[in-house]
């Protein structure tokens, strides 16, 4: 199935294509970017702001997520970033421990799931 690029004209003669987005490093920072914008509406409801996260996560593996690379390749180019900066935030003294565990854990649950589901190996 081939993703049809959608565009967002943000100005009368300038398009950006979002779903098939052809810049790498602007596919990768789209998500953290509304992330950022919501949590600052928000102002650090983690209740809301995991749900949102959660989904925009999801959102990012549906389109990221590529099936012919393998397992640790993908969950190292699409969530190593972030996942690096939670893991770090574990160490940090004034952080929220329990917070950083469950952002991993949504990172790690979600990727697994839509790796496999796009590899089909889900019955």
């Amino acid at each position: 199935m081939e993703v049809k690029d959608i565009y967002l004209n943000l100005l009368p003669n300038s398009k950006i294509i979002f779903f098939g987005m052809k810049n790498k490093i602007l596919k990768m920072s789209v998500i953290p970017l509304f992330y950022l914008i919501i949590g600052g509406v928000f102002w650090g409801n983690h209740d809301i702001m995991m749900v949102v996260f959660s989904s925009f996560i999801a959102f990012a593996y549906h389109y990221l997520i590529d099936s012919e690379k393998s397992m640790k390749q993908n969950f190292v180019e699409i969530s190593g970033g972030i996942t690096a900066i939670f893991i770090i935030a574990l160490f940090v003294k004034d952080a929220d421990r329990i917070l950083a565990v469950q952002y991993i854990s949504i990172i790690v649950t979600l990727f697994l799931a839509f790796f496999f589901l796009k590899k089909r190996y889900v019955m």
